[in-house]
């Protein structure tokens, strides 16, 4: 856990009105005693995980695939080259939707907006176009644990 008390604040505050705004049929299936705690999350989400990716393309179309994740200070960290198909819809439509899926142990969903910046100290294996990595941090918005 790297995340500060603020962090585990706000994380818990996004948590908790991301719950409150559920519809009736979700809160049906994750209820008060399958939701986790920020603390809890945070300690659930350590090392890197794999991540189904969701964005759409100039048409519209959902395209979904993986990426590597880290969970911390309470946001999604994701890597991906600004000249692959992901990253250049993230550049035109920074609109995403992560879900990290652990078997029935553990889902967590999130629906961002993704911010790109440069990674000076991981160059990509294949040069972009702006020759850096982008990292993009997303901001969780709901955990469930069965």
């Amino acid at each position: 856990m790297y995340e500060t008390t603020e962090e585990l604040a706000s994380l818990q505050r996004l948590l908790d009105s991301s719950h409150d705004g559920a519809s009736e049929h979700l809160r049906g299936i994750i209820n008060d005693e399958r939701t986790l705690r920020a603390a809890e999350l945070t300690g659930l989400l350590t090392g890197m995980h794999t991540l189904a990716a969701a964005t759409v393309t100039r048409a519209g179309e959902p395209r979904v695939s993986a990426l590597d994740g880290h969970f911390l200070h309470g946001r999604w960290t994701i890597s991906t080259s600004a000249s692959s198909p992901k990253g250049r819809h993230l550049h035109a439509r920074p609109a995403i939707s992560v879900a990290c899926i652990e078997g029935e142990d553990l889902g967590v969903f999130t629906t961002a907006t993704s911010r790109s910046s440069p990674n000076p100290t991981r160059p990509s294996r294949k040069p972009s176009r702006t020759g850096r990595r982008t990292t993009d941090r997303l901001r969780c918005r709901g955990a469930t644990r069965s």
